[in-house]
């Protein structure tokens, strides 16, 4: 398989976002601990919890009457190994350029919950907890986001004691990946087209206790002439599709971030 690690970055093209991935987010409906002090008055909406018809101030679309959505909750150990504390995904109330949400860290206080921060575009909506060697956890996610053809899948750190905007907002991750089939291989100065790569993530699975994780993904390329273009654009584009081959890549943790195992 032809890779390309620039950076501590490997780079391979992908095109869904895994359904094998151990998730320790739970439904917002199953938190009513949280609901009162995040959600006053709240209304469930599909497998959403609505907290406001109106934007709060500390958003970016503040005083905009869009619905401001309680998406997922992750609770851990995010402070120190004692603390109990909950990673909310906000969805409704942000722009693309930050992953549309944003998250909410509660903390656990004389039998209280007490918001912390709220962080747009740190995205907590699929993320698996990795404990420390103190015990403290940090999360390990996976995302999506893209535009005009062009896809991309990022495995990334998300360390809430120093939150980072990642996905469209800001950090790559240790693991990007990217389609571009809906593209066609088009190019607007009518150079030679680009070619079409495309992936898909089987699955993703941590072991030793979150310090290996291990990667079943697919991976196809192929080349693209101006005709094989405008027959594309013209058509479907799964006609041009390329196959794919099934491939296992590894990471191991180095107390900070992930990279590609030996």
């Amino acid at each position: 398989m032809r890779r390309l690690i620039r950076a501590g970055l490997l780079t391979i093209p992908l095109c869904l976002i895994a359904q094998n991935f151990p998730s320790d987010g739970e439904d917002p409906g199953k938190a009513p601990d949280l609901l009162e002090t995040v959600c006053p008055g709240h209304a469930p909406i599909s497998q959403h919890i609505q907290c406001a018809i109106t934007c709060p101030k500390f958003t970016v679309f503040h005083g905009e009457k869009f619905d401001w959505s309680l998406a997922r909750v992750t609770r851990g150990h995010f402070l120190s190994a004692t603390s109990e504390d909950a990673a909310l995904w906000m969805e409704g109330c942000e722009p693309h350029s930050e992953n549309f949400g944003g998250t909410i860290l509660m903390t656990r206080r004389s039998n209280q919950w007490v918001m912390l921060w709220y962080k747009p575009g740190v995205q907590t909506d699929r993320c698996h907890k990795v404990a420390l060697d103190d015990g403290r956890e940090i999360l390990v996610c996976i995302g999506m986001y893209g535009a005009q053809g062009n896809n991309s899948t990022v495995l990334y750190v998300e360390d809430l004691r120093k939150p980072e905007p990642t996905l469209m907002a800001g950090d790559a991750g240790f693991f990007k990946a990217s389609d571009n089939t809906l593209t066609c291989g088009y190019r607007s100065d009518d150079k030679t087209p680009v070619p079409l790569v495309r992936g898909h993530i089987e699955q993703v699975e941590f072991k030793n206790n979150g310090r290996t994780i291990s990667i079943i993904a697919g991976f196809g390329k192929r080349s693209m002439s101006r005709e094989d273009v405008q027959r594309c654009l013209a058509a479907t584009a799964s006609t041009f599709v390329p196959v794919t081959r099934r491939h296992q890549i590894e990471f191991v943790f180095d107390g900070h971030t992930y990279s590609v195992a030996p």
